[in-house]
Order: structure tokens, then C-alpha cells, then sequence
């Protein structure tokens, strides 16, 4: 016999919308209880909306587009604390990054499962911990030669996802930044050879590597945890 106690509500955890159908009717569920929401949505029933998203940055909603603008740091979001423009994700097919980014921000596009192609401007040094985390319409990435750093799950579960490039910049890429990438047939490296930590986990990948650098010594790589082809070119 125990003695009542109260319990802390955890509240509803929704997952990212999933597309049901082409009538443009959505669906989503909680992953602490059997709750579920359907929703038709289409981009023109949202009407245009604006706003800041760091220090020198704006963004602004308009019929499916997302345009972010100025120079800077994006602020740090999470899956508590989503974007502001998240609620617009279902329906959001084009983001438009500007010159002067610098940092793509944790969760900053995660669930935009209507994006296909994205173009992350040169001066970017770091993409943030699931920043396309669900995107999966992605086709096909390009990852400046700016970058630094690739955080965890950056990439994960964008189902869609083919073709990778990894600028020569890249120094690390971390836990499962490719991991659920399902269709994911080959990355390129431009650079030296980065410290990845079961970054493609559970993948069949070709990765294409600098003939000749030697930095890359395959003899060290033990943290992949994925079936790979090595080819240098």
C-alpha cells in the first residue's frame, strides 16, 4: 500500500508531421501516449509572418517559402523549444539562407518533410544538433568548405537523402549525423580526413576520399558502425 502521490504531467511530445495523403492531410502522435492529430494543411493557410531569429538575423513565412535574412548567429532552439517558424513546417518547401550566415542552430529545420534541396552558404562553420534532423524530401546535401563541425543526428532520418558532399573544412562529425539516412548511397570528402563517430550508423555507403592525402589511413577508422566501400579518387 503506497501512500498518494502526485505525478508530474509530461505532457504531449509530438512527432514531426507525416503526410497521409495527396488531399494534403497531415498526421502527428505523441510518443509518451496514444494521442494523435490529423490536419489538412496547404501553404496558403498561413498567412505571412515575420520575425527575429538571432542577433543581426530575420526570417519571414510567405506561401511555402521561408527566407531568413542579415548576418550571424542563428539562437538555439531544441524539440521543447522549436523555431519560430515550426509551426510552418509541413507545408514549407523552399529556405532561403543568406550570404552572411554563420551557424545553422539545433532543430533550426528539423521536420521539414517538403523540403527537397537546400543551398548552406559559404560562410556557415557549423550545423547544429538536429538541424535537418526528419527532412524526408532532402535529396541531396552540400556541406561548405567553412564547416567545422556536423553535430549529432544533424542529418538523421532525411529519408530521402542520396548524395552527400563534406567540404575540405570539416574537422568532426558526430553521433548518428547520417544515421536513418535509408537511401543514402555514397559521400564525397573534399578534405583531410575528419574524426567521425558513428556518424552513418546502420547505413551500405560508398565513400569516396583524396587519393593521396594521408591523412586518410582507413586502418583507423573503427567508430562508422556501417557497411562501406572505400574508394579514393
Amino acid at each position: 500500500i503506497l501512500y498518494q502521490q502526485v505525478i508530474t504531467a509530461t505532457g504531449h511530445q509530438l512527432t514531426h508531421w507525416v503526410k497521409l495523403d495527396a488531399d494534403n492531410l497531415y498526421r502527428r502522435s505523441c510518443i509518451n501516449c496514444d494521442y494523435a492529430e490529423e490536419k489538412a494543411m496547404k501553404p496558403s493557410d498561413f498567412a505571412a509572418k515575420e520575425g527575429s531569429c538571432g542577433m543581426g538575423l530575420t526570417w519571414r513565412y510567405e506561401n511555402g517559402v521561408l527566407t531568413i535574412s542579415g548576418e550571424g548567429f542563428m539562437d538555439g532552439y531544441s524539440d521543447r523549444w522549436p523555431a519560430p517558424w515550426y509551426e510552418y513546417s509541413a507545408v514549407i518547401h523552399t529556405v532561403i539562407l543568406p550570404e552572411g550566415l554563420q551557424y545553422i542552430s539545433e532543430y533550426a529545420f528539423a521536420g521539414f518533410i517538403g523540403l527537397q534541396q537546400i543551398t548552406i552558404p559559404d560562410a556557415v562553420t557549423g550545423i547544429g544538433y538536429c538541424a535537418f534532423e526528419g527532412c524526408t524530401s532532402l535529396t541531396g546535401i552540400v556541406i561548405p568548405n567553412q564547416v567545422i563541425s556536423i553535430d549529432n543526428e544533424a542529418f538523421s532520418r532525411c529519408t530521402s537523402l542520396q548524395k552527400v558532399t563534406i567540404g575540405s573544412g570539416v574537422r568532426n562529425i558526430w553521433l548518428d549525423a547520417f544515421t536513418g539516412c535509408s537511401a543514402l548511397e555514397s559521400i564525397t570528402f573534399l578534405g583531410n580526413m575528419p574524426f567521425m563517430e558513428e556518424a552513418f550508423r546502420g547505413l551500405s555507403i560508398t565513400i569516396y576520399y583524396p587519393a593521396g592525402d594521408p591523412s586518410w589511413d582507413i586502418a583507423n577508422i573503427f567508430l562508422l558502425e556501417a557497411d562501406v566501400i572505400w574508394i579514393a579518387v
